[in-house]
């Protein structure tokens, strides 16, 4: 087996500046050769663009989750927040104009969202936090209507009959 990996055959792989472009080869595949001996080698080929498509779709899964999580985080923090303000109006350290506009900083119109994406997040909550929420709870935390979030736990409890939410 030769040696002759010289850099400028390869070119393309490697960093280039903002401005530069490179070119794309018209073949690329990734060649895998595998076994203990020579006896048993076997060789596999697979073009270049559907195994960077495989991470690319498992990385595309984990940032769904990630902002689904991100989305509860920041609701969490939205919802303390109100708290805190609510306690100090109770406590009265606030007067009731003062927190009636601070109040309506934290109100929103319930926005349209897509039932297959709703039902996903609804989905990765459950799976991952263990947590019962409340459809009024998951409308809060995605900040639509409650009917969307029942729809969209009706949708994955028809298409797994073995996951129980609610």
């Amino acid at each position: 087996m030769s040696n002759d990996w010289a850099v400028d055959k390869f070119s393309n792989y490697f960093l280039g500046t903002f401005d530069e472009v490179v070119t794309q080869p018209k073949v690329d595949f990734l060649i895998r050769v595998s076994g203990s001996t020579d006896e048993d080698m076997a060789v596999c080929v697979t073009g270049t663009k559907n195994f960077k498509s495989h991470f690319g779709n498992i990385f595309e899964s984990f940032k769904v989750i990630k902002d689904t999580l991100v989305e509860v985080i920041l609701s969490q923090r939205r919802l303390l927040e109100y708290n805190g303000f609510y306690n100090a109006f109770l406590m009265g350290q606030m007067e009731e104009l003062e927190f009636e506009k601070i109040a309506k900083k934290f109100t929103y119109k319930p926005k349209t969202i897509d039932m297959k994406i709703l039902s996903s997040k609804v989905n990765i909550l459950a799976n991952l936090t263990k947590i019962d929420y409340s459809t009024s709870e998951l409308a809060d935390i995605f900040q639509c209507n409650s009917n969307d979030v029942v729809t969209a736990i009706r949708s994955i409890t028809d298409n797994n009959p073995l996951r129980k939410v609610q």
